[in-house]
């Protein structure tokens, strides 16, 4: 499955505006699915840097049934990172054209962050893309 380009209808002038306005429509998206009896769970890569019609985040997602755990959506969404990671390798010249660069990463679960780096100094990416 391709990653969903999250671009903004409008100017975000801030990283947190960018972070807060991607959060949002992925928001949306988890709310449809629970509608349907579903949970989403969404890897997500968050952008700093751009112009107007630069993505915000790539993100990939998986719709799982109602009553998946924790642990197995936190297994799941590790491996959709681990394929946007790649993704974004294989594009870097792309997005560089666009002027952004990967700034945080987050997994969500529902609707729920189980995971995240965003606001954390550092590392941006974890290195996911040998296996063990």
């Amino acid at each position: 499955m391709k990653p969903i380009r999250v671009i903004p209808d409008r100017p975000l002038c801030t990283d947190a505006e960018r972070v807060a306005w991607s959060r949002q429509k992925l928001g949306r998206l988890a709310a449809d699915m629970s509608l349907v009896g579903d949970r989403l769970i969404a890897a997500t890569i968050f952008f700093k840097g751009g112009d107007h019609d630069a993505p915000t985040a790539l993100t990939k997602t998986e719709a799982v049934d109602a009553s998946t755990d924790m642990i197995d959506a936190c297994a799941s969404g590790t491996e959709l990172l681990r394929g946007l990671i790649l993704e974004i390798e294989a594009n870097r010249d792309e997005l560089h054209l666009h002027g952004v660069e990967p700034a945080a990463f987050e997994v969500s679960f529902g609707g729920e962050v189980l995971i995240s780096n965003v606001g954390a100094a550092g590392s941006i990416l974890p290195d996911m893309t040998e296996r063990e």
